[in-house]
């Protein structure tokens, strides 16, 4: 192209080409604005899903193999679920099998707590009177019977 000289006018280009050029950047144009809005949409999607998954707690299972006092031996492991509420700072280890829990601010914790609940139902329920107990603290007296030993 010829500095200074409109390219409308030049009379090396082919004015049909020039008009098919012009609409391609017109087109790319929009294509561009196009991609930034669905950017900004989805940099929006992401930042409500990070949000989200930040106030959930996470959740895994672990296995016991103690509880903690040489009065009482486990037969087996005990299956347990560890939930951790990072923006409450609260961990939760939770037997569900007997519907027993532990509290505590970290892992270690809770699970010390829901060891020592552990023992304390079984106590209640294996020295209680059977006839007071109801049909589920009775399903619980028999899984915690198989599971621990004095």
């Amino acid at each position: 192209m010829i500095r200074g000289v409109n390219p409308t006018q030049d009379p090396r280009l082919d004015k049909t080409q020039l008009s098919d050029q012009t609409w391609l950047v017109a087109d790319t144009d929009d294509d561009v604005s196009r991609l930034t809005s669905r950017m900004a949409d989805v940099a929006a999607e992401v930042e409500s899903l990070r949000l989200a998954i930040e106030h959930q707690p996470c959740i895994y299972p672990i296995e016991i193999t103690d509880l903690g006092s040489d009065a009482y031996n486990l037969v087996r492991p005990l299956p347990i679920i560890i939930e951790e509420y990072r923006e409450d700072d609260v961990v939760i280890a939770r037997w569900p099998e007997v519907e027993v829990f532990g509290e505590g601010h970290n892992p270690s914790t809770a699970i010390q707590e829901l060891k020592n609940a552990i023992l304390d139902l079984y106590d209640e329920l294996v020295d209680g009177d059977l006839s007071l107990l109801g049909d589920l603290p009775l399903a619980w007296r028999r899984i915690l019977c198989k599971t621990i030993t004095r």
